[in-house]
């Protein structure tokens, strides 16, 4: 296992003083995704997929964006795209003791005139079964690997995307996500539920499936085979799936977002898609998700 630069891993120790003490500059706590306009949390994981349209949770989950202020005028549309739970990593990623990775990935675009050049892992906290905090780390290869956590630069109107390692004990359920910008002392800190948010990936030895903490296996794309290479996930319909895909590449096959209806509930849905290899996952409306090849 890599050990964290000097520089992030002081600074990850003072954003878990500051959320503990209320410290480090920051004032604000913001939860209610953007576009909300204060309508009641649901109480459970409404998706694209349900019978009846439900009303937009209040609390930020997977798919929601929390638009965050920094100094100079720096403002940053941070995204929750996903949970990867356990991230596959290589031999000498593995981390120590009785510990796995768990990933979240995010995207962010620079909303403001001021540019963007921090470690989003300086500002980034996972917490964890009760009430735990999970430590960052870095990752060498694999989905979650790249230099996206430690070092990210984003021009005013720009769009960054990656994942975040945390090394969390296992049986530890991820619980909530605090992104807050100037490496944790900027005076907004996002905060995301990520109940029911797990997506589990492909580990080494497996065939075409994945563990998630318990001995029922699930497909490596996660979710429901809708025929074609298009997987729904978690309670998405295929319809729904299928649509995403064809919006995808319709739009010529490279967009960041797509917009898809879903005909079980007669609703459109706004996605964020990220391409890695071969494949395509789309995340977002009511906690949706789509994998399927490029």
């Amino acid at each position: 296992m890599r050990t964290l630069p000097c520089r992030i891993g002081v600074v990850a120790v003072c954003v878990a003083l500051g959320c503990a003490l209320g410290g480090c500059g920051t004032t604000e706590t913001k939860s209610t995704p953007d576009g909300n306009s204060g309508s009641t949390q649901t109480g459970g994981a409404a998706t694209a997929a349900s019978a009846q349209p439900k009303p937009k949770a209040s609390v930020a989950g997977v798919g929601d964006s929390l638009t965050l202020e920094g100094a100079d005028g720096l403002k940053m549309q941070v995204t929750l795209l996903d949970v990867i739970d356990p991230v596959a990593v290589g031999e000498f990623d593995a981390p120590e003791g009785n510990k796995r990775i768990v990933g979240v990935r995010i995207a962010m675009k620079n909303v403001s005139q001021t540019q963007y050049d921090d470690s989003p892992s300086n500002g980034s906290v996972l917490i964890y079964g009760a009430d735990e905090q999970a430590d960052p780390t870095i990752l060498g290869e694999g989905e979650c690997s790249g230099g996206f956590a430690s070092s990210a630069k984003i021009a005013p109107g720009a769009r960054r995307q990656g994942c975040i390692p945390f090394e969390v004990p296992k049986g530890g359920r991820p619980k909530v996500f605090q992104f807050t910008l100037e490496s944790g002392f900027g005076p907004q800190a996002g905060e995301w539920s990520l109940r029911g948010a797990s997506r589990a990936t492909a580990t080494s030895g497996s065939a075409g499936t994945a563990q998630t903490g318990t001995s029922k296996p699930v497909t490596a794309a996660t979710g429901t085979d809708c025929g074609n290479g298009v997987f729904a996930g978690p309670n998405t319909s295929c319809p729904f799936a299928k649509n995403v895909r064809i919006a995808w590449r319709d739009a010529g096959g490279t967009p960041d977002t797509v917009r898809a209806s879903s005909p079980v509930t007669n609703q459109t849905y706004t996605m964020t898609c990220d391409q890695s290899g071969g494949s395509v996952t789309c995340t977002g409306g009511d906690n949706a998700s789509v994998t399927f090849k490029a």
